[in-house]
């Protein structure tokens, strides 16, 4: 296939033939009879391989760039995204591009988007993280570079090949074995022996050295492959540099989220678990004692008359009787005990491994260091007294469900209650008629407490 031109003086000495020319000398004898039909047909099919090549290569390229922007909009790191796609407009045929949160708002864009441009193929993949759509990346490839080069090669092909399929083929057998092949095998293998598995390119030379395009392909393969290796230390750089930045940001919501565990099951006024917290932690100790034969004692104690606290010294008075309370019951339990404000002013103590005896022994020691405890006021020093009710599952008992527990140690404490307060009762030296809790009805209890 020749091409008319007019040489330019060339700068260098040496005369510059290009692949072209070269093709055009060796078949100037063979090129007798042109091919219209067939330059046409193969023409009409590499318009549609190349199609389809830009359709492969457009849904490869919007993927690649889909997974390359996961972190960054799952963090919305704009400036990130913004950065992937100033790359992407070295490419002269993405037209535009655009990165679209999970609502549909614009993340970063690089060109336009024109409607009428038919030539344009816009090629669309969600982003997700875990199976979910955090985004949408929107890419528009031009499809004009190719068609307008198909077109003038149609024209050149139908007027100037007219050559048979023999003498074409032996033709172009030897000058494309000559100086097409040969140059392609050396470039592919050195492609093959240089290309890691991971993309990565050993900084060595393409070994092609000749004064027509492969050479000029060469020189710039060459340099490319500098300036690639610069924008891969960079980008490896920003990568480690967004990998510790995400590291950072891990620990903190780590931090946070432990913290916020933490104060879910704390009580905010005394520092000691909450009830829920304790519930589920005797959940799990029932279930332990059931099956290896562990006793344990419950104590529930509670402040008494602490509705006549608030009345007479005020609420603020009363908020620090409980805090008093729970640093002494918190400061003087043993290390396998759980300590939980129950609610209101009352406390419960699970004590693991105990049995009767220890287990009121352990009440009625908490409930004289908190009577002999001074509280300050600005009403000067008060002391206040703790009643406790202990109930207690023996090595051999049947472990009851966790209500009856709470059953029987609040039938324990409200016997105190009944009984002149600021003592220790055991479940076991009282009875409970017909199951109810104490002898007190609901409105005797509270009238009691007061």
């Amino acid at each position: 296939m020749a091409e008319s031109h007019t040489d330019n003086p060339a700068p260098r000495r040496r005369v510059r033939f290009s692949i072209r020319l070269k093709i055009v000398a060796v078949l100037t004898g063979v090129l007798l009879v042109t091919m219209t039909i067939n330059g046409w047909l193969l023409l009409r099919d590499q318009r549609q391989t190349m199609l389809k090549e830009i359709e492969t290569k457009g849904h490869t390229t919007v993927r690649y760039v889909s997974q390359s922007l996961v972190y960054s909009v799952v963090g919305y790191d704009y400036h990130t995204i913004q950065l992937l796609l100033n790359e992407l407009a070295s490419n002269k045929d993405i037209v535009y591009a655009v990165v679209k949160s999970r609502s549909g708002n614009t993340m970063a864009k690089y060109g336009s988007r024109d409607s009428e441009n038919h030539y344009v193929r816009e090629f669309r993949d969600p982003i997700t993280a875990d199976g979910d759509k955090v985004g949408e990346v929107i890419l528009g490839i031009t499809t004009k570079p190719i068609v307008d080069r198909i077109d003038q090669q149609k024209v050149t092909l139908i007027t100037r090949e007219l050559l048979t399929i023999l003498v074409i083929a032996l033709g172009e057998f030897a000058a494309l074995s000559l100086l097409i092949v040969r140059p392609v095998v050396t470039i592919a293998n050195f492609l093959d022996r240089n290309v890691g598995k991971d993309g990565s390119i050993r900084k060595q030379s393409l070994p092609i050295q000749s004064s027509d395009e492969f050479g000029t392909l060469a020189t710039m393969f060459n340099g490319m492959m500098e300036r690639l290796d610069d924008a891969r230390s960079k980008l490896n750089e920003k990568i480690n540099l967004a990998d510790r930045s995400l590291q950072e940001t891990n620990e903190k919501l780590q931090s946070m989220n432990a913290e916020l565990q933490r104060l879910s099951y704390t009580d905010m006024l005394s520092g000691l678990m909450n009830r829920r917290r304790f519930d589920q932690e005797l959940d799990g100790v029932l279930k332990y004692a059931a099956r290896y034969g562990e006793a344990n004692s419950i104590i529930l104690m509670d402040i008494d008359r602490f509705k006549r606290i608030n009345d007479t010294y005020g609420h603020d008075v009363g908020d620090e009787a409980i805090k008093v309370v729970s640093s002494i019951l918190r400061d003087n339990v043993r290390e396998t005990d759980l300590v939980a404000r129950y609610g209101g002013e009352e406390f419960v103590i699970l004590c693991r491994g105990t049995g009767r005896d220890e287990a009121v022994t352990i009440a009625d020691k908490l409930r004289r260091m908190i009577e002999q405890t001074p509280i300050a006021t600005t009403y000067g020093f008060i002391n206040v007294t703790t009643s406790a009710g202990v109930t207690s599952l023996g090595r051999l008992d049947e472990a009851p469900e966790k209500r009856e527990l709470l059953r029987r140690a609040d039938a324990a404490l409200y016997y105190s209650k009944e009984h002149g307060r600021n003592m220790t009762t055991h479940d076991s030296d009282i009875e409970v008629p017909n199951g109810s809790v104490g002898t007190m009805t609901p409105e005797e209890k509270y009238a009691s407490a007061s």
